[in-house]
């Protein structure tokens, strides 16, 4: 959940909000969690923005799932979007050209420009009080703290490492990670491990301290307090205590017993506890998972009925759920359902996991409301245009739901009341018919869902804080097809804003009640939705206008 650094041949600004809310650590799971904005992150080789290859399907034209084979691996898209959070004031933009940086006030549009770097590009916002964000330097090798209040910003520039290209944040702030993600990089030889990071202390003074972990790093993840992280690579688990008496440490390494240990793909999945005592891992293929103890005192293991394809925690981390995609088949037992597990993280060895029969076979994925009240399944695995609604308080009850195109990925609302679902791009050359979807789908009634057809593909999402909107970037190169939807619930209405240049990324500024679109442009561009009035503002060229 770490905001894109930009290459080369990149865009030359990045955007995102200032203050991040706490969020559940959880990484490469397909969950909600307490941040409301989801960026695309990458740009497919046909520059059609957040395009993903879920991998073959069978013809089965998107009306349901047969049991005739097996799936494509199921691609965790939410993990792919980068997540900036939408609970301060400012939008900061950062000019690789320049080495400046712009913050944004959302609901003055006023500017305020500072000196960063040589070749400011990956910029991150930093929880607290203050509307702050860090920007690595891509030519210069270092990282700024940029800190704006009254108007004005003061800066702070500290060492990194040479190939950083990717942030870790912790949920309050005190610090942020700079490390490298070996997967954003277009070539790399065996012998890179970018085992090198950066913890940096984000108040002032800023200071970074240089720590070796594990081989290729690709996940990381603080606990609520902000204190300790976790940082997944090939090798298994190192455990940072960042608050250490004479500095950020190197505590405790895990090994994970995994078979592919140099390729891009991430080896395992993990999701971290928000007290940060325990983590629960699952390799890919296997059909158990384990909750190890950081405090090095062992681990326990769960075995469950065939191999697990989406691990999960509760929002208190107090619950592991697990889904299980077509079940190793027992003799005669016909064709089994997908299967939903729930167990206590703090549960012994030889507890046997509670199991809930899912109403469909192929479903692999679950998203989990942030406030843990409702479950969605799902699968991209192949081309499946239902989904399956979980209430998870009290006695399970499920309601199947018809959304008429493929799924891609699923974000339910904090409150769990309602979800947007994306849909795969159409494949028809004609190029009179729409290439996008997205659902808005009611999770805590009976009512209908609702399809909104875009003449581009879609490919990030932002949801409000108040659960009351989301918002849905559109992005086709080959078209010409850009533009933000503004959706609302309970109402199920959505309207298009079209945007003069390709976006980037999308969010909410609550504060201000205004929604945003990035975009593409020379001098930078960015466009605002005044939502009670449904007014648009942009603005480019930042620094012209900025003081």
């Amino acid at each position: 959940m770490n905001p894109r650094r930009l290459g080369p041949g990149g865009p030359l600004y990045a955007f995102v909000l200032a203050a991040l809310p706490a969020m559940l650590p959880l990484i490469g799971c397909a969950a909600s969690d307490a941040s409301f904005t989801r960026g695309a992150s990458d740009e497919a080789p046909n520059g059609d923005f957040g395009a993903v290859d879920a991998g073959a399907a069978p013809p089965s034209g998107g009306g349901g799932a047969t049991d005739t084979g097996s799936p494509a691996p199921e691609v965790e898209v939410e993990g792919a979007f980068d997540t900036p959070a939408a609970t301060g004031s400012v939008v900061w933009s950062a000019n690789a050209i320049s080495g400046r940086v712009t913050a944004i006030v959302a609901a003055t549009l006023d500017r305020v420009t500072a000196n960063a770097g040589n070749g400011p590009g990956n910029v991150v916002a930093i929880p607290g009080a203050t509307d702050t964000a860090a920007v690595l330097n891509d030519l210069s090798n270092d990282a700024t703290i940029l800190r704006y209040a009254s108007r004005r910003i003061t800066t702070e520039t500290v060492r990194t490492h040479e190939t950083a290209n990717a942030w870790a944040v912790a949920p309050s702030g005190p610090y942020a990670i700079a490390w490298t993600d070996a997967s954003r990089l277009t070539a790399a030889a065996i012998t890179q491990g970018f085992q090198e990071l950066d913890v940096i202390t984000t108040s002032s003074p800023a200071k970074a301290t240089r720590l070796a972990v594990g081989y290729r790093p690709f996940a990381i993840a603080f606990d609520q307090g902000g204190t300790n992280a976790v940082v997944a690579s090939r090798d298994g688990l190192t455990l940072i205590e960042c608050n250490a008496s004479g500095g950020p440490r190197v505590a405790r390494h895990v090994p994970i017993a995994v078979t592919n240990r140099t390729g891009n793909a991430a080896p395992f999945e993990f999701a971290l506890t928000p007290n940060g005592r325990h983590a629960v891992v699952r390799v890919q293929g296997q059909s158990s998972f384990d909750v190890l103890a950081l405090d090095g005192s062992g681990k326990r293991t769960f075995t469950l009925a065939g191999p697990i394809t989406d691990i999960d925690l509760s929002g208190d981390g107090s619950q592991v759920y697990a889904v299980v995609s077509r079940p190793v088949a027992e003799p005669d037992a016909g064709v089994q359902k997908s299967a939903f597990y729930t167990v206590a993280v703090d549960a012994p060895q030889g507890t046997t996991p509670t199991k809930i029969e899912l109403p469909l076979t192929d479903l692999a994925s679950t998203s989990v409301s942030a406030n843990g009240t409702t479950a969605v399944f799902y699968t991209n695995g192949i081309d499946l245009s239902r989904v399956v609604v979980m209430g998870l308080v009290g006695e399970p009850s499920f309601r199947t739901v018809e959304l008429y195109a493929p799924v891609l990925a699923v974000f339910p609302a904090p409150n769990g009341e309602h979800a947007l679902a994306l849909h795969k791009p159409s494949t028809s050359a004609n190029r009179n018919l729409p290439v996008g979807a997205f659902s808005l789908v009611p999770l805590k009634s009976e009512l209908p869902s609702r399809i909104i057809a875009t003449p581009g593909k879609v490919s990030a999402v932002a949801t409000s804080p108040a659960s009351d909107r989301f918002v849905v970037l559109e992005r086709s190169d080959d078209r010409a097809a850009y533009a933000m939807h503004v959706a609302e619930v309970p109402v199920l209405t959505a309207k298009r804003y079209e945007l003069a240049s390709p976006p980037t990324a999308v969010g909410i500024v609550p504060a201000a009640q205004r929604a945003f679109a990035a975009q593409v442009h020379p001098q930078g561009r960015i466009s605002f939705v005044d939502l009670p009035t449904g007014l648009v503002h942009t603005l480019t060229g930042f620094e012209l206008g900025a003081r």
